[in-house]
């Protein structure tokens, strides 16, 4: 054991000559080596830039990269409108500062180079995705977007107005433009609006106007109505346009025409579908109660009519005058005095439709003519032969110029008898049996046959039994 101990003290030994007999060249080697480690930790963490920031345009990622000796980078930027640095990285347009940031070995802040930079609006085109709409809504906005931005508000303008469309164009100054955190990020962006030609579907709006009154020769209109179904888009007025007017009894479709004004200016009557239907305008009768007056005629061959009437109740309109026409009669008998009525307007119209009227009849009575006649009287004695008489005279009253009074039918006897000599009549117009017409009065005469005065002489006579 004392062999092995005594030689490794010999190797020792011999390595410390070595070290000794090369000591300035180790030594200078050492001092080399310390003068690099201590080199080495001065530079850790020191900020070497690859790229820098340079301007950029909204929604465009910013490109940079930095690297450091012995260490990692990250960055800090600065808004100058907030005058802070922060680590998150800007998107919204400003002005702005950025440098890289790593730590020495002793953790102290080593920063690159501070470069400035600024992030711009992006120029977006706006437009309409739609090539037709209904007219009154809103064309859908499309534009090229950063991030999820979206359109949150955009007016347009609508013009030049043609009979099926319009063209149309965003007004920038009233677009606003959100992130998804409903952040207002209108100023990230400039704006190009275009215009484009939309055509309209017709909006259609369905009207009531409706008037009714009595007839009173004046014409009647509907100047109110009210829109039963659909609506007006915005900023539109609907008008009467042309006025339907009815004077005359009856119910009429209401065909007044309509128009739309947008902005009270421009005529858009062409982009709805209008609809009436249902409107009435509707006259009703005007009620006139009439009662024709009575009266009686003696009969005379000739016809009669008596034309008076009154107005029980209602009235004629200013102008308006009633026409009667009389039925007229000829032979006795009672009749009610039938009328007609017709009214006719101050030009002379037949208005009659426009009145209800009801007719109360009074009577015209023709009376029979009073005749009297006497029949004759007439004996004889008994000849076996009939006994008849046909004179006859007018003892009261008189016939009518061109009657002709007929014997009818007449008593006869034949055996002793006294009877009345009870004539009929008929009085006649050529072939017209006219009797009727006369109230006959007949005082009759007598047929009397007397008894035949016979003697009678008888014979002698002598019997022998």
């Amino acid at each position: 054991m004392y062999e092995e101990y005594k030689a490794k003290l010999a190797k020792r030994g011999n390595v410390l000559k070595k070290i000794w007999r090369f000591k300035i060249p180790i030594l200078s080697s050492f001092l080399a080596i310390l003068a690099t480690a201590i080199t080495l930790m001065s530079i850790k963490g020191l900020v070497i830039d690859d790229v820098t920031i340079k301007d950029t345009v909204y929604g465009e990622k910013l490109e940079y990269s930095s690297h450091a000796i012995f260490n990692s980078t990250n960055y800090e930027f600065y808004d100058e409108k907030n005058a802070t640095w922060s680590n998150a990285e800007p998107i919204l347009v400003g002005n702005y500062k950025a440098r890289a940031v790593s730590y020495s070995i002793f953790g102290n802040v080593r920063y690159g180079e501070t470069y400035t930079f600024n992030i711009t609006p992006k120029n977006i085109d706006v437009s309409f995705s739609e090539e037709k709409i209904l007219y009154g809504t809103s064309p859908t906005v499309v534009a090229n977007l950063a991030y999820n931005d979206k359109i949150l508000k955009c007016l347009f303008n609508t013009y030049n107005y043609n009979s099926t469309g319009a063209m149309m164009m965003a007004m920038s100054d009233s677009i606003k433009i959100i992130d998804n955190n409903n952040k207002d990020v209108t100023d990230c962006y400039t704006f190009n609006t275009l215009e484009k030609g939309i055509l309209f579907d017709k909006r259609n709006l369905s009207i009531l106007s409706s008037n009714e009154k009595e007839y009173d020769g004046t014409p009647l209109s509907a100047t109110e109505f009210s829109i039963t179904s659909g609506t007006l888009a915005d900023n539109d007025t609907l008008y009467l346009d042309k006025i339907m007017e009815v004077t005359d009894v009856g119910i009429y479709g209401n065909a007044s025409a309509y128009k739309v004004l947008h902005n009270n200016s421009i005529d858009v009557t062409d982009y709805y579908n209008i609809n009436t239907n249902g409107s009435l305008l509707t006259v009703t009768e005007r009620k006139l109660s009439i009662e024709t007056l009575s009266s009686s005629f003696e009969y005379d061959d000739n016809y009669h009519s008596y034309p008076r009437y009154s107005i029980l109740s209602g009235s004629l309109i200013g102008g308006d005058k009633l026409v009667p026409t009389f039925a007229s009669h000829r032979y006795a008998g009672e009749y009610n005095n039938d009328a007609s009525f017709k009214v006719v307007n101050g030009s002379n119209k037949d208005v009659t439709n426009n009145y209800n009227i009801s007719l109360t009849y009074g009577k015209l009575k023709i009376t029979q003519k009073a005749l009297s006649i006497t029949t004759s009287s007439k004996d004889k004695v008994y000849d076996a032969t009939p006994l008849f008489s046909l004179d006859y005279k007018i003892s009261k009253g008189s016939l009518i110029k061109g009657h002709k009074l007929i014997v009818n039918t007449y008593p006869s006897t034949t055996d002793v008898s006294s009877i009345k000599n009870n004539l009929t009549f008929k009085i006649m117009l050529d072939d017209e049996d006219l009797t009727n017409n006369y109230a006959l009065t007949i005082n009759d005469g007598l047929l009397v046959v007397n008894k035949r005065k016979i003697t009678v002489y008888t014979m002698d006579c002598r019997y022998v039994y």
